[in-house]
């Protein structure tokens, strides 16, 4: 076999294993906000409206009968913190 060969046949068995290169990536953007919501598997898009469920579904928000707040703070791999407040405001129609 000549050079050339032996390269693309090394070229084309290395190939599978970069298929998954990058997938990892910005993995903390994926934290849940609000206990509820993360307890269903961050599925906060037709929970009743709370202060929390607003950054899942924003028209959740015409649900709200009184102020409320709600603060998050996670510690994650590597030194990463998240931190997550909210305040909401129900208007009168």
């Amino acid at each position: 076999m000549n050079i050339k060969t032996c390269l693309i046949f090394l070229s084309l068995l290395i190939q599978p294993f970069n298929l998954s290169a990058g997938t990892t990536a910005f993995d903390f953007l994926k934290i849940g906000v609000g206990t509820r919501q993360m307890g269903m598997g961050n599925n906060g898009v037709a929970s009743q409206g709370d202060v929390n469920s607003l950054s899942y579904n924003p028209a959740t928000g015409s649900d709200l009968t009184q102020q409320e707040v709600g603060f998050l703070y996670t510690r994650w791999l590597e030194g990463i913190t998240y931190q997550y407040a909210s305040y909401a405001y129900p208007h009168a129609n």
